[in-house]
Protein backbone atom coordinates (compact mmCIF):
# COMPACT_ATOMS: atom_id res chain seq x y z
CA UNK A 1 0.00 0.00 0.00
CA UNK A 2 1.32 3.45 0.90
CA UNK A 3 4.71 3.90 2.44
CA UNK A 4 4.43 5.84 5.67
CA UNK A 5 6.78 8.68 6.51
CA UNK A 6 6.61 8.46 10.29
CA UNK A 7 7.40 11.65 12.12
CA UNK A 8 9.73 11.47 15.08
CA UNK A 9 8.11 11.43 18.50
CA UNK A 10 8.89 10.20 21.95
CA UNK A 11 8.12 6.49 21.97
CA UNK A 12 6.41 4.78 24.86
CA UNK A 13 8.34 2.17 26.80
CA UNK A 14 6.12 -0.47 25.23
CA UNK A 15 6.95 0.68 21.70
CA UNK A 16 10.68 0.83 22.46
CA UNK A 17 10.57 -2.71 23.74
CA UNK A 18 8.63 -3.97 20.72
CA UNK A 19 10.85 -2.12 18.24
CA UNK A 20 13.96 -3.40 19.98
CA UNK A 21 12.58 -6.94 19.88
CA UNK A 22 11.91 -6.81 16.14
CA UNK A 23 15.21 -5.08 15.36
CA UNK A 24 17.16 -7.74 17.24
CA UNK A 25 15.58 -10.68 15.47
CA UNK A 26 15.62 -9.10 12.00
CA UNK A 27 18.98 -7.44 12.30
CA UNK A 28 18.20 -3.84 11.40
CA UNK A 29 21.41 -1.79 11.40
CA UNK A 30 22.04 0.69 14.17
CA UNK A 31 22.07 4.40 13.40
CA UNK A 32 24.79 6.60 14.75
CA UNK A 33 25.86 10.21 14.51
CA UNK A 34 24.60 13.53 15.71
CA UNK A 35 20.91 14.23 15.40
CA UNK A 36 20.05 10.67 14.42
CA UNK A 37 17.96 8.39 16.58
CA UNK A 38 20.03 5.94 18.57
CA UNK A 39 20.08 2.35 17.37
CA UNK A 40 18.67 -0.48 19.45
CA UNK A 41 20.81 -2.58 21.73
CA UNK A 42 21.79 -6.11 20.77
CA UNK A 43 19.45 -7.43 23.43
CA UNK A 44 16.03 -5.79 23.01
CA UNK A 45 15.03 -3.46 25.81
CA UNK A 46 12.33 -5.08 27.85
CA UNK A 47 12.66 -8.43 26.09
CA UNK A 48 14.11 -10.09 29.18
CA UNK A 49 12.74 -9.64 32.73
CA UNK A 50 14.79 -7.54 35.15
CA UNK A 51 14.89 -7.59 38.93
CA UNK A 52 12.65 -4.53 39.18
CA UNK A 53 9.95 -5.79 36.82
CA UNK A 54 6.47 -5.90 38.28
CA UNK A 55 5.79 -9.57 37.53
CA UNK A 56 9.08 -11.50 37.30
CA UNK A 57 7.40 -14.64 38.58
CA UNK A 58 4.88 -14.56 35.72
CA UNK A 59 7.68 -14.28 33.17
CA UNK A 60 9.57 -17.14 34.78
CA UNK A 61 6.42 -19.25 34.83
CA UNK A 62 5.82 -18.60 31.14
CA UNK A 63 9.43 -19.51 30.34
CA UNK A 64 8.94 -22.81 32.14
CA UNK A 65 5.81 -23.52 30.10
CA UNK A 66 7.68 -22.81 26.87
CA UNK A 67 10.53 -25.09 27.94
CA UNK A 68 8.01 -27.89 28.51
CA UNK A 69 6.59 -27.75 24.96
CA UNK A 70 7.21 -30.78 22.77
CA UNK A 71 8.43 -30.33 19.18
CA UNK A 72 4.95 -30.22 17.62
CA UNK A 73 3.62 -27.75 20.20
CA UNK A 74 6.70 -25.57 19.84
CA UNK A 75 6.33 -25.49 16.07
CA UNK A 76 2.64 -24.58 16.30
CA UNK A 77 3.23 -21.78 18.82
CA UNK A 78 6.15 -20.45 16.79
CA UNK A 79 4.06 -20.31 13.60
CA UNK A 80 1.26 -18.55 15.49
CA UNK A 81 3.76 -15.92 16.64
CA UNK A 82 5.10 -15.39 13.11
CA UNK A 83 1.55 -14.95 11.80
CA UNK A 84 0.73 -12.49 14.56
CA UNK A 85 3.80 -10.46 13.62
CA UNK A 86 2.42 -10.08 10.06
CA UNK A 87 5.71 -11.15 8.45
CA UNK A 88 6.17 -11.96 4.78
CA UNK A 89 7.16 -15.51 3.83
CA UNK A 90 10.58 -14.15 2.92
CA UNK A 91 11.14 -12.95 6.50
CA UNK A 92 9.62 -16.06 8.05
CA UNK A 93 11.95 -18.43 6.19
CA UNK A 94 15.21 -17.69 8.10
CA UNK A 95 13.37 -17.65 11.44
CA UNK A 96 12.02 -21.14 10.81
CA UNK A 97 15.61 -22.39 10.61
CA UNK A 98 16.32 -21.37 14.21
CA UNK A 99 17.20 -24.05 16.72
CA UNK A 100 14.62 -25.16 19.28
CA UNK A 101 16.32 -23.11 21.99
CA UNK A 102 16.34 -20.00 19.82
CA UNK A 103 12.66 -20.43 19.02
CA UNK A 104 11.84 -20.78 22.70
CA UNK A 105 13.82 -17.65 23.53
CA UNK A 106 11.99 -15.75 20.82
CA UNK A 107 8.58 -16.92 22.08
CA UNK A 108 9.40 -15.76 25.61
CA UNK A 109 10.73 -12.41 24.40
CA UNK A 110 7.70 -11.78 22.20
CA UNK A 111 5.29 -12.69 24.98
CA UNK A 112 7.05 -10.36 27.40
CA UNK A 113 7.00 -7.42 24.98
CA UNK A 114 3.30 -7.85 24.19
CA UNK A 115 2.41 -8.31 27.87
CA UNK A 116 3.47 -4.78 28.84
CA UNK A 117 0.20 -2.84 29.22
CA UNK A 118 -0.69 0.60 30.46
CA UNK A 119 2.77 2.12 29.98
CA UNK A 120 1.52 5.15 28.04
CA UNK A 121 -1.59 7.24 27.57
CA UNK A 122 -2.41 5.30 24.41
CA UNK A 123 -1.64 1.61 24.70
CA UNK A 124 -4.65 -0.52 23.84
CA UNK A 125 -6.90 0.03 20.82
CA UNK A 126 -9.73 0.93 23.19
CA UNK A 127 -7.61 3.82 24.55
CA UNK A 128 -7.53 5.43 21.11
CA UNK A 129 -11.22 4.79 20.47
CA UNK A 130 -12.21 6.30 23.82
CA UNK A 131 -10.02 9.38 23.34
CA UNK A 132 -11.14 10.09 19.77
CA UNK A 133 -14.77 9.68 20.83
CA UNK A 134 -14.52 12.64 23.22
CA UNK A 135 -16.51 15.67 22.02
CA UNK A 136 -14.87 18.97 21.10
CA UNK A 137 -11.24 17.83 21.03
CA UNK A 138 -8.90 20.50 19.69
CA UNK A 139 -7.31 20.11 16.26
CA UNK A 140 -3.90 19.70 17.88
CA UNK A 141 -5.06 16.92 20.19
CA UNK A 142 -6.85 15.10 17.38
CA UNK A 143 -3.80 15.29 15.14
CA UNK A 144 -1.41 14.11 17.86
CA UNK A 145 -3.63 11.16 18.76
CA UNK A 146 -4.01 10.14 15.11
CA UNK A 147 -0.24 10.30 14.57
CA UNK A 148 0.26 7.95 17.50
CA UNK A 149 -2.53 5.69 16.25
CA UNK A 150 -1.00 5.46 12.77
CA UNK A 151 2.33 4.39 14.23
CA UNK A 152 0.59 1.85 16.48
CA UNK A 153 -1.36 0.43 13.54
CA UNK A 154 1.87 0.13 11.56
CA UNK A 155 4.06 -1.41 14.26
CA UNK A 156 1.72 -3.62 16.28
CA UNK A 157 0.83 -7.24 15.42
CA UNK A 158 -2.32 -8.32 13.62
CA UNK A 159 -4.05 -9.14 16.90
CA UNK A 160 -3.84 -5.44 17.83
CA UNK A 161 -5.44 -4.38 14.55
CA UNK A 162 -8.10 -7.07 14.97
CA UNK A 163 -8.89 -5.69 18.43
CA UNK A 164 -9.09 -2.16 16.96
CA UNK A 165 -11.73 -3.67 14.67
CA UNK A 166 -15.03 -2.20 13.45
CA UNK A 167 -15.40 0.12 16.44
CA UNK A 168 -12.03 1.70 15.76
CA UNK A 169 -12.76 2.12 12.06
CA UNK A 170 -16.12 3.73 12.85
CA UNK A 171 -14.32 6.18 15.12
CA UNK A 172 -11.87 7.05 12.34
CA UNK A 173 -14.72 7.58 9.89
CA UNK A 174 -16.53 9.84 12.35
CA UNK A 175 -13.36 11.91 12.70
CA UNK A 176 -12.94 12.01 8.91
CA UNK A 177 -16.53 13.19 8.46
CA UNK A 178 -15.81 15.89 11.04
CA UNK A 179 -13.03 17.17 8.80
CA UNK A 180 -15.41 17.49 5.85
CA UNK A 181 -17.63 19.87 7.82
CA UNK A 182 -14.84 22.10 9.16
CA UNK A 183 -12.29 24.59 7.85
CA UNK A 184 -8.73 24.12 6.59
CA UNK A 185 -7.35 23.74 10.13
CA UNK A 186 -8.65 20.17 9.97
CA UNK A 187 -6.74 19.31 6.78
CA UNK A 188 -3.87 17.76 8.73
CA UNK A 189 -6.34 15.74 10.81
CA UNK A 190 -7.98 14.52 7.61
CA UNK A 191 -4.57 13.56 6.21
CA UNK A 192 -3.71 11.47 9.28
CA UNK A 193 -7.13 9.77 9.22
CA UNK A 194 -6.46 8.62 5.66
CA UNK A 195 -3.00 7.37 6.60
CA UNK A 196 -4.50 5.42 9.51
CA UNK A 197 -6.93 3.75 7.11
CA UNK A 198 -4.00 3.02 4.80
CA UNK A 199 -2.14 1.32 7.66
CA UNK A 200 -5.22 -0.76 8.52
CA UNK A 201 -5.56 -1.85 4.88
CA UNK A 202 -1.97 -3.06 4.80
CA UNK A 203 -2.91 -6.58 5.92
CA UNK A 204 -5.66 -9.15 5.39
CA UNK A 205 -7.24 -8.60 8.81
CA UNK A 206 -7.61 -4.88 8.17
CA UNK A 207 -8.86 -5.36 4.61
CA UNK A 208 -11.58 -7.73 5.78
CA UNK A 209 -12.67 -5.37 8.56
CA UNK A 210 -12.80 -2.33 6.26
CA UNK A 211 -14.70 -4.24 3.57
CA UNK A 212 -17.28 -5.27 6.16
CA UNK A 213 -17.89 -1.59 6.98
CA UNK A 214 -20.00 -0.37 4.06
CA UNK A 215 -19.45 3.32 4.87
CA UNK A 216 -15.65 3.15 4.99
CA UNK A 217 -14.69 3.51 1.33
CA UNK A 218 -17.43 6.03 0.40
CA UNK A 219 -16.28 8.25 3.27
CA UNK A 220 -12.67 7.86 2.13
CA UNK A 221 -13.64 8.66 -1.48
CA UNK A 222 -14.88 12.07 -0.36
CA UNK A 223 -11.23 12.98 0.22
CA UNK A 224 -10.68 12.98 -3.56
CA UNK A 225 -10.76 16.75 -3.60
CA UNK A 226 -8.08 18.58 -5.60
CA UNK A 227 -8.46 21.62 -3.32
CA UNK A 228 -6.68 19.54 -0.66
CA UNK A 229 -3.82 18.02 -2.71
CA UNK A 230 -2.09 16.04 0.05
CA UNK A 231 -5.32 14.43 1.25
CA UNK A 232 -6.51 13.75 -2.30
CA UNK A 233 -3.18 12.18 -3.27
CA UNK A 234 -3.18 9.87 -0.25
CA UNK A 235 -6.81 8.86 -0.83
CA UNK A 236 -6.15 8.19 -4.52
CA UNK A 237 -3.18 5.94 -3.75
CA UNK A 238 -5.15 3.97 -1.16
CA UNK A 239 -8.14 3.50 -3.47
CA UNK A 240 -5.85 2.51 -6.37
CA UNK A 241 -4.29 -0.20 -4.22
CA UNK A 242 -7.72 -1.45 -3.12
CA UNK A 243 -8.70 -1.87 -6.80
CA UNK A 244 -6.07 -4.62 -7.06
CA UNK A 245 -7.52 -6.62 -4.15
CA UNK A 246 -10.14 -9.31 -4.92
CA UNK A 247 -13.58 -7.61 -4.89
CA UNK A 248 -11.81 -4.29 -4.33
CA UNK A 249 -12.49 -2.83 -7.77
CA UNK A 250 -16.24 -3.21 -7.34
CA UNK A 251 -16.11 -1.60 -3.89
CA UNK A 252 -14.02 1.35 -5.11
CA UNK A 253 -16.43 2.00 -7.99
CA UNK A 254 -19.35 1.83 -5.56
CA UNK A 255 -17.54 4.25 -3.23
CA UNK A 256 -16.79 6.90 -5.86
CA UNK A 257 -20.34 6.51 -7.22
CA UNK A 258 -21.82 7.19 -3.78
CA UNK A 259 -19.45 10.13 -3.27
CA UNK A 260 -20.50 11.53 -6.66
CA UNK A 261 -24.18 11.19 -5.81
CA UNK A 262 -23.57 12.96 -2.50
CA UNK A 263 -21.84 15.90 -4.21
CA UNK A 264 -24.19 15.81 -7.23
CA UNK A 265 -21.21 15.73 -9.60
CA UNK A 266 -19.98 13.14 -12.14
CA UNK A 267 -18.32 10.35 -10.16
CA UNK A 268 -15.01 10.51 -12.10
CA UNK A 269 -14.73 14.31 -11.91
CA UNK A 270 -12.69 14.48 -8.66
CA UNK A 271 -10.07 12.19 -10.23
CA UNK A 272 -9.92 14.19 -13.46
CA UNK A 273 -9.68 17.45 -11.50
CA UNK A 274 -6.50 16.10 -9.92
CA UNK A 275 -4.91 16.02 -13.40
CA UNK A 276 -5.33 19.69 -14.30
CA UNK A 277 -2.27 21.76 -15.22
CA UNK A 278 -2.00 23.57 -11.88
CA UNK A 279 -2.29 20.38 -9.78
CA UNK A 280 0.89 19.27 -7.94
CA UNK A 281 2.83 16.53 -9.68
CA UNK A 282 2.33 14.15 -6.75
CA UNK A 283 -1.45 14.54 -7.05
CA UNK A 284 -1.34 13.97 -10.81
CA UNK A 285 0.61 10.75 -10.23
CA UNK A 286 -1.85 9.54 -7.59
CA UNK A 287 -4.88 10.28 -9.76
CA UNK A 288 -3.27 8.63 -12.79
CA UNK A 289 -2.63 5.51 -10.68
CA UNK A 290 -6.24 5.43 -9.55
CA UNK A 291 -7.60 6.05 -13.05
CA UNK A 292 -5.46 3.26 -14.52
CA UNK A 293 -6.46 0.86 -11.74
CA UNK A 294 -10.14 1.59 -12.33
CA UNK A 295 -9.88 1.16 -16.11
CA UNK A 296 -7.56 -1.84 -16.41
CA UNK A 297 -8.81 -4.15 -13.67
CA UNK A 298 -12.12 -5.41 -15.18
CA UNK A 299 -11.87 -8.57 -17.29
CA UNK A 300 -14.65 -7.57 -19.70
CA UNK A 301 -13.47 -5.53 -22.70
CA UNK A 302 -16.74 -3.61 -22.97
CA UNK A 303 -16.57 -2.56 -19.31
CA UNK A 304 -12.97 -1.33 -19.67
CA UNK A 305 -13.89 0.70 -22.75
CA UNK A 306 -16.94 2.12 -20.99
CA UNK A 307 -14.87 3.27 -18.01
CA UNK A 308 -12.19 4.80 -20.25
CA UNK A 309 -14.87 6.61 -22.23
CA UNK A 310 -16.43 7.89 -19.01
CA UNK A 311 -13.12 9.48 -17.98
CA UNK A 312 -12.70 11.03 -21.44
CA UNK A 313 -16.22 12.50 -21.38
CA UNK A 314 -15.67 13.89 -17.88
CA UNK A 315 -12.80 16.10 -19.04
CA UNK A 316 -9.81 13.86 -19.69
CA UNK A 317 -10.18 14.27 -23.47
CA UNK A 318 -9.41 18.00 -23.22
CA UNK A 319 -6.21 17.51 -21.22
CA UNK A 320 -4.81 14.17 -22.45
CA UNK A 321 -2.41 15.74 -24.99
CA UNK A 322 -1.00 18.10 -22.39
CA UNK A 323 -0.59 15.23 -19.92
CA UNK A 324 1.37 13.26 -22.53
CA UNK A 325 3.54 16.23 -23.52
CA UNK A 326 4.61 17.06 -19.98
CA UNK A 327 4.93 13.51 -18.69
CA UNK A 328 8.18 12.35 -17.12
CA UNK A 329 9.24 10.02 -14.33
CA UNK A 330 6.35 8.37 -12.50
CA UNK A 331 3.72 10.17 -14.57
CA UNK A 332 5.37 8.96 -17.77
CA UNK A 333 5.04 5.39 -16.49
CA UNK A 334 1.35 5.90 -15.73
CA UNK A 335 0.78 7.59 -19.10
CA UNK A 336 2.40 4.63 -20.84
CA UNK A 337 0.10 2.25 -18.93
CA UNK A 338 -2.93 4.26 -20.03
CA UNK A 339 -1.90 4.38 -23.71
CA UNK A 340 -0.75 0.75 -23.89
CA UNK A 341 -4.00 -0.62 -22.46
CA UNK A 342 -6.09 1.71 -24.62
CA UNK A 343 -4.31 0.48 -27.75
CA UNK A 344 -4.64 -3.18 -26.70
CA UNK A 345 -8.37 -2.77 -26.04
CA UNK A 346 -8.82 -1.06 -29.40
CA UNK A 347 -7.08 -3.97 -31.16
CA UNK A 348 -9.22 -6.50 -29.28
CA UNK A 349 -12.39 -4.60 -30.18
CA UNK A 350 -11.47 -4.45 -33.88
CA UNK A 351 -10.63 -8.15 -33.87
CA UNK A 352 -14.07 -8.93 -32.45
CA UNK A 353 -15.68 -6.69 -35.07
CA UNK A 354 -13.80 -8.49 -37.86
CA UNK A 355 -14.95 -11.86 -36.50
CA UNK A 356 -18.56 -10.68 -36.60
CA UNK A 357 -18.21 -9.61 -40.25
Amino acid sequence: MVHLNVKKRKMSRHEKAKSGFLDTWFGRPKKTGGGVERGYDTVPRGAEPRADDEEPSAAAEYRSKVDALDDAQLQRRFEEMLSDMNLSEEKKAPLRKYSKDQKKQMLVAYKFVNAQEGRSKFEKPSDYVAYLSQPELSVGKLHSCLENLRIALTNNPLSWIEEFGPKGIETLLTTLNLCYTNDSRYDRVQYECIRCLSAILNNTVGIRTVFECREALPVLARSLDARKPHCAMEAAKVLAAICLIPNGHEKVLEAITMAGESSRKPRMLPIVEGLVTKAPESLKNGCMQLMNAIITEPEELEFRMHLRSEFMRTGLYDMIDELRAGAEGSRQIQMNVFDTHAAADQDEFLAKFDDVR
